[in-house]
């Protein structure tokens, strides 16, 4: 089969790793975090070294090494997201709320009346944010405004203070906000003002931090070969296993040319693909071809994902994750804490990281009392499974406390309907979202400690 190429990639990049944080989302392996699919151009390159041993007559070329191998897929998108932005540059995704409002600038071309006061109603900020439908908007009064006094031919005759509001002012539909100019004999001139809203809605706030650098994923392109022989175009796909994306940049911002287009350069390196944990490459292409056999309905898909998280000999070979929702003996309030609750773990030598995230944010969740004395508070039950036959004999050892698991533990699990070797553990989500908990698990020469956080999620 011979094919030739001439199609752009429409690119997917995953997490690579557990608990990957892009802005402020938090992502589990191999989930999509962003995808362009407005690339213009799309272009993989391969360099390598290549030194010889010279000699004899002529000084000729005996024998070649190659080595210092180098890999690079770069695509050009037209178009832009705030994610996007993250990803290529390493920057932050701030969300806005009411603890949290972003400060917009906002300059207007007035008229001053006889008044010294300037008028600024909703169609004004209406078409100066381009939000046509917004109902509201709040003006802020905690950062100084200025009027700055135009001339007939548009240049600028002086600068002028907008007297300071004693509170911040709520322009809707009914309601205008006078702003007045300090200065006499400002009636009549025109003048720029130049002040601030304090927003929540419609505003997403991008922040590249110097420290701040492109990170790494797991990237699948997908494309089309078209084949020589039958005119078809084939589905090709493009795996690179581990890519660094490079942080540089340029924004070009012009009146005329072209427009600026976002390069994503990204250096491949050596990795394994999400079904083959057992074989580095630094690129796999994939083209499915014409022919199909009737031996594939029956072939093992299985694969495994967790490839980097791999069980230690003396350390206990479990796993986590949360009470299902539907387990006998949990209230609804209880069963809807368990509905927002997602769990991923890294495990590293003794140490296993679990993070609890939380759809919606921990404040969403019930409170509840699980046992009676525990208090009231966002508690979420997790399925800690030792990979024992039973808990019983294993030491559980928590702020210096040890405490032997034993029948008792296990039918407090088992009323849950975990079996015998799972441990039944309920944590306090808004306590471990600013003080994670922390327990550890020992039996003869199996130890591991647990640290268990909790975060937002969306």
């Amino acid at each position: 089969m011979k094919f030739g190429v001439r199609e752009i990639c429409d690119v997917t990049f995953k997490a690579a790793a557990n608990n990957q944080k892009v802005g402020t989302k938090v992502f589990k392996k191999y989930q999509p975090v962003f995808m362009i699919d407005t690339a213009r151009t799309s272009s993989m390159e391969q360099a390598s070294t290549t030194v010889y041993a010279q000699g004899g007559r002529g000084y000729t070329r005996l024998i070649a090494w190659e080595g210092e191998k180098t890999m690079t897929f770069t695509v050009e998108d037209a178009l832009m997201s705030p994610m996007g932005l993250a990803v290529l540059s390493g920057a932050g995704l701030i969300k806005h709320d009411m603890d949290n409002s972003a400060r917009v600038h906002v300059t207007l071309t007035k008229t001053v009346d006889e008044n010294n006061k300037v008028t600024v109603d909703l169609a004004d900020l209406r078409e100066e944010t381009g939000l046509e439908t917004a109902t509201s908007f709040i003006v802020c009064n905690k950062i100084p405004m200025y009027a700055t006094v135009i001339g007939s031919s548009g240049d600028v005759k002086d600068f002028l203070e907008i007297k300071k509001l004693d509170e911040a002012v709520k322009v809707t539909e009914n309601e205008s906000c006078d702003l007045e100019v300090d200065g006499e004999s400002a009636s009549g001139k025109t003048v720029i003002v130049d002040f601030y809203l304090a927003m929540t809605n419609s505003v997403t706030t991008v922040t590249i931090g110097p420290e701040a650098f492109g990170g790494y994923y797991y990237v699948e392109a997908q494309t089309l070969f078209r084949d020589e022989k039958t005119g078809k175009d084939l589905a090709a796909e493009l795996i690179f296993p581990k890519v660094k994306i490079q942080s540089g940049f340029t924004f070009s911002m012009a009146a005329s040319g072209d427009p600026s287009t976002f390069n994503f350069t990204m250096d491949a390196f050596p990795g394994t693909t999400m079904c083959n944990p057992n074989r580095k490459t630094m690129c796999d292409i994939q083209i499915i071809g014409n022919n199909s056999s009737a031996e594939d309905e029956n072939l093992d898909c299985s694969c495994n994902p967790d490839q980097d998280t791999p069980s230690f000999v003396e350390t206990f070979d479990g796993g986590v994750k949360k009470v299902p929702a539907t387990a006998a003996a949990l209230t609804e309030d209880e069963q809807f804490n368990q509905d927002k609750a997602v769990v991923s773990k890294f495990l590293k030598d003794q140490d296993e990281e679990i993070t609890l995230t939380i759809v919606g944010g921990v404040d969403e969740l019930k409170d509840v009392e699980p046992e009676a004395g525990w208090g009231s508070a966002k508690w979420v039950a997790l399925d800690y499974n030792t990979g024992e036959s039973t808990i019983e004999g294993i030491d559980y050892i928590n702020r210096g406390t040890t405490v032997t698991l034993g029948p008792d533990d296990v039918a407090d699990a088992a009323e849950l309907g975990l079996g015998a070797g799972h441990l039944l553990v309920w944590v306090k989500a808004d306590l471990a979202k600013t003080e994670p908990a922390t327990f550890t698990l020992k039996k003869d020469d199996k130890e591991i400690n647990v640290v268990i956080k909790a975060v937002d999620g969306e």
